[in-house]
């Protein structure tokens, strides 16, 4: 056998048994719902909304603090949430008035929502209107956490 041939299988035996390895790896952070915790969360808002808590617990329960942060109040707010950004698992809250730097409903707006795993992603719209205006805007925004127990 050629020294270049030797060689060869060598490299290629062991890459077989690295890559073997990183897929048992792989398999077991995903499986177990390490990968979950590794990543960080975030609940991101387009202004003038600014999500300031957040949080979803292993029974479905979708806890989101949403703060008014434009200088004006707002009026016929509605919050609404696609579960698992899944247009069929689309939950609302509406309110009335959402005065100025004040949080929708005070403190926390609750949805109950399926979930399918360690992570829930989950896309945010709100439409809202100016006090005294009669054009509707829509601020969106995103959820992305770990389920906490």
């Amino acid at each position: 056998m050629r020294r270049g041939q030797a060689a060869m299988e060598f490299l290629l035996t062991y890459a077989w048994a690295i890559m073997g390895v990183l897929v048992v790896m792989g398999a077991l952070f995903y499986f177990t719902g390490f990968y979950a915790k590794m990543f960080p969360s975030a609940c991101n808002m387009e202004a003038p909304y600014v999500c300031t808590e957040f949080k979803v617990s292993s029974d479905g329960t979708v806890k989101l603090a949403i703060q008014n942060a434009a200088g004006w109040d707002q009026e016929n707010v509605n919050i609404t949430i696609q579960c698992n950004r899944d247009p069929a698992q689309q939950r609302s809250y509406v309110t009335p008035l959402v005065r100025t730097v004040e949080k929708i409903n005070g403190s926390f707006v609750q949805f109950n929502c399926p979930l399918l795993g360690a992570r829930f992603k989950a896309d945010i719209a709100v439409n809202y209107k100016g006090a005294g205006e009669t054009v509707s805007h829509i601020s969106s925004g995103e959820l992305v956490t770990a389920v906490e127990s």
